[in-house]
């Protein structure tokens, strides 16, 4: 998936969002996300619960 910002953001333009601002040293971001509905969430959440143990595992 090697798309230009621009192109990725046409492509999920219909897509819902959420923004948040962010203060890091007295700077302001603004992160958006868009819920595209691409990823299956059980996979997902799975991924990462495995990461997370294996990290706190050491391995």
């Amino acid at each position: 998936m090697n798309q230009k910002p621009e192109q990725l953001m046409q492509q999920y333009a219909s897509c819902p969002t959420q923004q948040t601002v962010y203060e890091i040293d007295g700077r302001k971001y603004t992160v958006t996300r868009r819920f595209t509905g691409d990823k299956n969430i059980n996979a997902a959440v799975w991924e990462l619960a495995v990461s997370r143990a294996n990290r706190e595992m050491g391995l």
